[in-house]
């Protein structure tokens, strides 16, 4: 995809747009999205928006997934193309173990910067899903951040457990309890613990 557009003062700005995708059956050994996109601004600025999505069965029961992201844009209509490029980057790795129809180990890594800041966190995740054969399944999830750069550095522990309920013919519930532990060093006026409680029930009738 090209697009151009005409600024105020005479300048244009261009993007140059490419997107591939390939099968997402869950059945296929590779899927993936991407999505790649330049940006020439007047000024002679240079913007890569990158948003990739790739998920890897490398063995039976075995799923790797990488996510990947660059300057997500804004949407903006007082800006010359529509959208302001945010200065933030985000990767992502994870490996997923199915052991059995009912109970799923897996663990990932992501990594965010913020390029205007140089502010940068880093957290390791490790999660089981039970019942996962039932409908209804169970997730515990353990994460341990850590933020470092042009910031107090921190360590944040989170913790989090979801169940989503078989949906009914009238009837939808899910149930979210999760809780970040800060250590070292808290903002002024936030607490040491941040506990989300979320309940969603839907009855139709």
């Amino acid at each position: 995809e090209y697009r151009s557009q005409l600024a105020n003062g005479g300048e244009r700005g261009i993007d140059r747009s490419f997107r591939f995708e390939t099968s997402q059956s869950d059945r296929a050994w590779l899927r993936a999205s991407i999505f790649y996109k330049m940006r020439s601004l007047p000024g002679n600025q240079q913007t890569a928006i990158r948003n990739y999505n790739i998920t890897a069965k490398p063995a039976k029961d075995v799923e790797l997934v990488h996510r990947l992201s660059t300057n997500p844009e804004e949407a903006r209509a007082d800006l010359i193309l529509g959208s302001l490029p945010k200065p933030e980057r985000m990767a992502e790795w994870g490996l997923n173990w199915k052991q059995n129809k009912n109970v799923t180990l897996g663990g990932s890594w992501v990594e965010r910067i913020s390029d205007q800041t140089n502010a940068r966190s880093r957290t390791a995740f490790v999660n089981v899903t039970l019942n996962e054969g039932s409908g209804s399944p169970i997730r515990l999830s353990y994460g341990l951040e850590e933020a470092t750069g042009n910031q107090a550095r921190t360590t944040n522990q989170r913790y989090s457990l979801a169940f989503d309920q078989r949906s009914g013919a009238n009837q939808l519930m899910s149930l979210y309890l999760g809780n970040v532990s800060y250590e070292g060093y808290v903002q002024g006026g936030q607490g040491w613990a941040n506990l989300t409680v979320r309940l969603n029930y839907q009855l139709r009738f």
